[in-house]
C-alpha cells in the first residue's frame, strides 16, 4: 500500500506539472488524472483480448488461433487434457468485444496416422475449391478442417466442403456463412 501510495502521488504530481504530460497506463485517466483537459482511451481489438485470454492459459491453449469478425469469435487448436479444455471455455467466455465464441479444439495427437500434413490439406481445399477471398479461413488441425467466413454463393460454400472432403479431411467443421444480401435500389 505504501509503495502504490507513493507511486500514485508521483504521478499526480507529474500529470500536474506546468506545460503538462502525456501519461499512459491504467487507470491514468480514472484516478491518477480524472480532470485532464485531454484524454485518449486505447481499447484493444477483440481478437487481440481473446488472444491474450488464451494465451494467459499456457500449455496447447497458447497456440491456439483466434479469429474474430463481427462478434463471432472462433478458436482453432488443440487441447492436451478435459482440464485444458475446460480452461479454454472459462477464459473465452467474457471476452470484450466478443458475443459468441466457438472451440474448434481438437485432442492433441488424437489426427490419424497419414501421408499429408495438416499444411498439406489445408493447400489443397484451398486448390481445389479455387475460392480467392481473404473472406475465408482454411484451418486443419490434427487433420481436421475447420471451415470459417463468408463466401458470396451457396456454390462457394458447396464447393469449399467438397474439397476438403476431396482433400482428406477427417471431419469438417463448416462455419462458411453467406454474404448477406443487399437490397437492389432502382
Amino acid at each position: 500500500p505504501e509503495v502504490r501510495r507513493a507511486l500514485r502521488d508521483f504521478q499526480v504530481s507529474f500529470a500536474n506539472r506546468p506545460g503538462g504530460a502525456v501519461l499512459d497506463g491504467r487507470d491514468i485517466g480514472t484516478v491518477i488524472a480524472p480532470g485532464a483537459d485531454a484524454k485518449i482511451w486505447v481499447d484493444a481489438q477483440a481478437e487481440a483480448r481473446l488472444r491474450s485470454a488464451l494465451d494467459q492459459q499456457g500449455g496447447s491453449l497458447k497456440y491456439a488461433i483466434a479469429n474474430v469478425s463481427q462478434g463471432r469469435a472462433y478458436v482453432v487448436g488443440t487441447y492436451a487434457n478435459p482440464q485444458e479444455l475446460e480452461r479454454a471455455r472459462k477464459a473465452t467466455q467474457n471476452v470484450k468485444g466478443v458475443t459468441e465464441v466457438t472451440l474448434c479444439l481438437f485432442p492433441a495427437g488424437s489426427g490419424p496416422a497419414r501421408r499429408l500434413s495438416d499444411g498439406e490439406v489445408r493447400d489443397n481445399i484451398l486448390r481445389l475449391s479455387g475460392i480467392r477471398t481473404r473472406e475465408v479461413r482454411v484451418h486443419v488441425v490434427e487433420g481436421n478442417a475447420v471451415l470459417i467466413g463468408r463466401v458470396r454463393t451457396e456454390a462457394e460454400a458447396e464447393q469449399l466442403q467438397e474439397s476438403a472432403h476431396i482433400a482428406g479431411a477427417t471431419t469438417i467443421k463448416n462455419y462458411v456463412r453467406l454474404y448477406a444480401a443487399r437490397p437492389v435500389t432502382p
